[in-house]
């Protein structure tokens, strides 16, 4: 019982990790491209 609760705890705190992740590649990406939008602009 206990092990898998911990088991639980582990893959949400992966799924957090992977989603933050995910949040900052796609931030980036739009800085990215409004940078290149101001440079060409």
């Amino acid at each position: 019982m206990n092990q898998k609760m911990e088991i639980n705890s582990m893959t949400s705190e992966k799924e957090k990790m992977l989603a933050g992740h995910f949040h900052n590649e796609a931030n980036f990406a739009v800085i990215f491209k409004y940078s290149l939008f101001y440079n060409f602009f």
